[in-house]
């Protein structure tokens, strides 16, 4: 450049980078005659040095290619990118087994489950075990490892036992042949008994087989990157919460002498009414070779067109220096977007994430204040003590994202200037109130107005609030816990210094409990982490299958006949008409009502799914051309997905049925289920004694019908009854009495998540009582749960319809009972709550709800396998 360079600033840096565009050679031939002719001193290699030098060369563009990939891709992507590539490799290399590979992505699953021996159930859940009977009946007749393993499971339990309840069995050896077989045999059994350790396992064998650096990122570096950039490209961040790429850019501009000061950097914060001078800026700065950081532009989404077009116009005679930055939001699904497709490809990725774990949570709270922050308030010991539980609180709901739905059950953004905000209104609150902390006050306008107003969903809410309830109280001037081992120090003895190492030397380890979550919880996320690995490399290796694949193809034309023969027939919805109309004007003409609409909608599912396997059939044999519903159909059914699960799809069987998690064969195997249950009931008309509830499309109808016959008999409004539910004593509905109870209906196949039901002498030591409701035997208290038990079974449930009381308070979910020995509980379809919400149910408990609703417990009316 002929400038010295500045002070501090690395001397073997290239402030003329040029993006690294390695060239491919067409063919294997070219590639041997580029290796021969780029050889030291012009000597001819022997076989074995042009392999070794071929090694070197692939392994040096494999590294390349991924370096420069992995500085855009989000934390939760880093691990599926690295385990596609390794396992791309190695399946072209013949080092693994491709079949074995599918099968490990797939996950072998059976149509009928197998009888569970009674010494395993004692510490294996049934759903493992069939997972493991699956993978026996697959591979057993092609791998020696799997053959007896459900028999090795009884004859080596404790073995067996033992290394299912390690913390890290991925560490440790699997008992029986399967521990002396290959690495993929074994990640296929820790994938069917321990998934949710499948991820720290996937990362020893990448590390293994690639390398280390394709696990573990070093710390991004903004100078590495800028080298690989040019005039032609921009430098586009990816915001995250407490993410700001503005300080970065700037300190690289000073130390190259580009700065405001100069007129060659301008920091542009977009929003209305900036578009022109943005425009104007890229003219000048491509013309004089400055720089232009254009942040928040996901805001714009009207103007990001012009951008495109004015970025691919200014590129053609821009000035080398110049270079263009880039910040946006991700939009909040994966398959949205919010950015031109030209200007992501074009441009350098930058996606940085923070950590996110509450001790660096808590961290990077806290550095927004000072001791000259705490001088301003009049209350200065008070003000100390309620800011580090608000920093706490704020660190909290934060770090409670990681654990997905369970968490938050939907997605929101709270931030840095939320605290920012909370802690001025604290410190006005402070000086301008009486001797005591108002704290409901403060409640209120935190809970509901500042992080309350990110909330749309009232559960959610209600966890944010009791948040509060439980941190932000008196007790953090009394040395109460903030979490467990983690006081509320004391304001009158700690400065600022003192309370950050407070922060760093009782935050140590992280734990679910610090967020009022159960360990499950920890394995829940780590399974979902799991699923979604092999999900994304699933679609992606499958993804581009063609009419022309003869073996693929083949495949799926298996499943079009294994679904088509196994496929239910329509209802004679006129038959079920005819025979309704009578017993429509008796008392149990509302359930009627219903299973002539849950029949009607199996039928529009079932000619549906028959009409698309036709087709897709008769294009797979020539006779139709593919189009592209054909297409989304023959690509979810090669990947055991439910057509329409994607949302690029054009062809859905989801958007006509029930919401669902579950793999295409469960999906389907559900789908019998259901309809034999309507079978049943279209037969007779006679409402079942016990309804399976989660195999019903719209459970709401069924119980307005349960509110309808209830009100009609005692006279009340409907408008004024509502549901209340109470655990049976009934674990089968073989034991449940021939008639209906008085004010409702019994209810089965629901699932806890976050806690479980304790019953029986259980239930009695921790409190409980047995109790008849209209006849009805009750038992049963909420209660912890156990460890790898994440969705343990509910009892019979009685669905019993009451009159609402007037204590009670409407909420756009339902009545919530004001009892603090009623845990008023969400009942959702799915794990993934949110938009699946039906209705509340209420439970029985001796702990505060607080710990309930702290813990994520609710209802699910169906697991994801």
């Amino acid at each position: 450049m002929g400038k010295p360079e500045p002070e501090g600033f690395d001397s073997d840096f290239t402030w003329e980078p040029s993006i690294l565009q390695p060239y491919v050679p067409s063919s294997e031939e070219e590639l041997v005659r580029i290796i021969e002719a780029d050889s030291s001193g012009g000597k001819e290699l022997n076989d074995e040095q042009l392999k070794n030098r071929c090694k070197k060369l692939m392994d040096s563009i494999t590294s390349t290619v991924f370096q420069y990939v992995r500085t855009g891709l989000f934390e939760r992507d880093r691990l599926t990118v690295s385990s596609m590539i390794c396992f791309s490799i190695l399946e072209d290399e013949k080092v693994i087994d491709s079949s074995l590979l599918q099968n490990l992505l797939l996950l072998p699953t059976l149509a009928e489950a197998p009888a569970m021996p009674d010494e395993v159930k004692t510490w294996l859940p049934e759903n493992v075990f069939n997972r493991v009977a699956a993978l026996e009946a697959t591979l057993s007749s092609s791998y020696e490892s799997y053959q007896d393993l459900t028999s090795s499971l009884s004859l080596d339990q404790d073995e067996w036992d033992q290394w299912y309840n390690f913390s890290s069995p991925e560490n440790e050896r699997i008992p029986g042949k399967i521990g002396l077989a290959g690495e993929i045999e074994q990640l296929m059994l820790l994938r069917a008994m321990r998934p949710d350790r499948l991820s720290a396992a996937l990362k020893l064998f990448v590390s293994k087989k690639m390398g280390e650096d394709y696990v573990y990122a070093p710390p991004f570096d903004i100078k590495t990157t800028f080298a690989q950039s040019c005039a032609t490209s921009p430098i586009f961040f990816v915001l995250f919460p407490g993410v700001d790429p503005t300080p970065w850019v700037e300190e690289l501009g000073a130390s190259l002498n580009i700065t405001t000061a100069n007129g060659l950097f301008v920091n542009i914060s977009m929003g209305q009414g900036q578009e022109k001078p943005a425009e104007t800026t890229l003219e000048r700065m491509a013309s004089e070779g400055g720089w232009v950081l254009l942040q928040n532009v996901h805001l714009m989404q009207s103007w990001l067109p012009k951008l495109e077009q004015k970025l691919e116009v200014l590129s053609a005679n821009a000035d080398p220096k110049f270079r263009c930055f880039i910040s946006a939001e991700p939009p909040p699904f994966s398959y949205l977007k919010n950015m031109p497709e030209s200007i992501m490809q074009s441009a350098l990725k930058v996606a940085n994430e923070l950590p996110s774990d509450l001790q660096s949570n808590m961290r990077r709270a806290f550095s927004k204040f000072s001791d000259q922050k705490f001088a301003e308030c009049k209350k200065k010991e008070e003000y100390k003590a309620c800011l580090f539980g608000l920093c706490f609180y704020h660190s909290v709901i934060l770090g409670r994202r990681r654990f997905g739905t369970q968490g938050w059950s939907r997605s929101y953004g709270f931030n840095l200037g939320d605290l920012t905000i909370c802690s001025n209104v604290l410190l006005n609150y402070l000086n301008a109130s009486g001797p005591n902390v108002p704290w409901e006050d403060l409640r209120y306008i935190f809970g509901e107005i500042m992080y309350g107003g990110h909330i749309t969903d009232y559960w959610d809410r209600r966890t944010n609030n009791t948040y509060l309830e439980v941190l932000f109280n008196s007790d953090l001037l009394r040395g109460g816990q903030l979490a467990m081992g983690f006081p509320s120090p004391n304001p009158r003895e700690y400065d600022y210094k003192l309370y950050n190492q407070h922060i760093t030397n009782g935050l140590r380890e992280e734990h679910p409990h610090f967020y009022g979550l159960h360990p499950n919880a920890e394995i829940g996320y780590l399974t979902s982490t799991t699923t979604s690995i092999f999900d994304t490399i699933l679609t992606l290796r499958m993804g581009s299958v063609s009419k022309d694949d003869n073996t693929k193809n083949e495949g799926v034309k298996d499943v079009i006949k294994d679904l088509m023969d196994r496929l239910p027939r329509q209802f004679n919805l006129g038959d079920i008409e005819d025979r309704s109309k009578k017993v429509m004007e008796t008392e149990s003409g509302p359930f009627i009502v219903v299973i002539n609409q849950e029949c009607t909608r199996m039928n529009r599912l079932l000619q549906a799914i028959f009409a698309s396997l036709v087709e897709l059939k008769k294009g797979l044999n020539g006779q139709l051309n593919m189009s592209q519903p054909m297409e989304d159909l023959n690509v979810a059914l090669s990947i055991n997905q439910v057509p329409g699960r994607n949302p690029f799809h054009l062809c859905s069987w989801e958007k006509l049925a029930w919401p669902s998690r579950k793999s295409l064969s469960t999906w389907f195997l559900d789908l019998i289920m259901r309809v034999q249950q309507m079978l049943s009931w279209s037969k007779t008309l006679e409402t079942p004694i016990s309804i399976w509830l989660p195999g019903l499309f719209n459970p709401t109808a069924y119980l307005t019908a349960i509110k309808q016959v209830t009100a009609r008999r005692a006279g009340y409004p409907l408008d004024k009854v509502t549901i209340e539910t109470h655990i049976t004593a009934h674990t089968s509905i073989d034991n449940l009495p021939g008639e209906f109870p008085a004010q409702g209906a019994y209810a089965h196949g629901l699932f806890m998540q976050g806690g479980r039901w304790a019953f029986g002498e259980e239930a009695t030591d921790l409190g409980a009582e047995q109790t008849e409701i209209d006849l009805v035997p009750c038992n049963g208290i909420l209660a912890e749960a156990k460890l790898k038990e994440l969705l343990p079974p509910m009892p019979i449930i009685y669905l019993r319809a009451v009159k609402v009381d007037p204590s009670w308070s409407a909420e756009s979910c339902g009545y919530i009972r004001p009892n603090k020995e009623i845990y008023n509980c969400p009942v959702y379809f799915t794990t993934m709550r949110g938009a699946t919400y039906v209705f509340l149910s209420t439970l029985n408990t001796k702990e505060p709800p607080s710990r309930w609703v702290l813990a994520g417990v609710c209802l699910i009316m169906q697991t994801d396998e």
